[in-house]
This record gives structure tokens, C-alpha cells and sequence, in this order.
């Protein structure tokens, strides 16, 4: 019986880190963009690639 709840132990951790993994990468990309010219992430709000120093447009 203990190696049984171990395993369910186990999956629940496994099950919480897989959800906290996945509402974190939407809220990551809810806050950025790819830069049009060179393609590296920047913020939403940026007015210029801090990476190719270009000015990109509005979202």
C-alpha cells in the first residue's frame, strides 16, 4: 500500500509542475513579440530591437 501512494504522490507533482509549466509560457508570451527584422524576442511594448536597434511598429 505506501508504494502505491508514493507512485499517486509522484503523478500528482508531476500533473502540478506540467500546469504551472503550461500557464507560465502563455503568460510569457502574452508579453512578448519577435522583432519583424531580426527575430529575436522583445517586449510588446517596445518601440525599438534592443538586438538590431530598428525601429519596429506598433502592435
Amino acid at each position: 500500500m505506501g508504494f502505491f501512494t508514493d507512485i499517486w504522490y509522484v503523478w500528482v507533482c508531476v500533473g502540478l509542475l506540467i500546469i504551472i509549466g503550461i500557464v507560465s509560457s502563455i503568460y510569457a508570451a502574452s508579453k512578448e513579440r519577435q522583432c519583424p527584422f531580426c527575430l529575436e524576442i522583445i517586449p510588446k511594448a517596445a518601440i525599438v530591437c534592443k538586438h538590431c536597434k530598428r525601429d519596429v511598429p506598433k502592435m
